[in-house]
């Protein structure tokens, strides 16, 4: 569905490399959910470390764990 939803000529993405990565992490490992998987593709895009309380978000690359 969200891929139909990319194509469509109405809808108008922010940044859609990063929504493409984030949809390839969730289609490759659902378990993190569509929206850790957004998370980790904007910070992928702004190049810096995702700081998280979130010890699952925080196993995705270019994460760590707040303590």
């Amino acid at each position: 569905m969200l891929r139909a939803l990319q194509s469509t000529p109405r809808v108008e993405l922010e940044h859609r490399p990063s929504f493409d990565a984030a949809l390839a992490q969730f289609a490759a490992d659902s378990a993190w959910g569509l929206a850790d998987s957004m998370i980790a593709a904007a910070a992928a895009k702004q190049q810096t470390t995702l700081l998280t309380f979130d010890k699952k978000l925080a196993r995705l690359s270019r994460s760590a764990v707040l303590r």
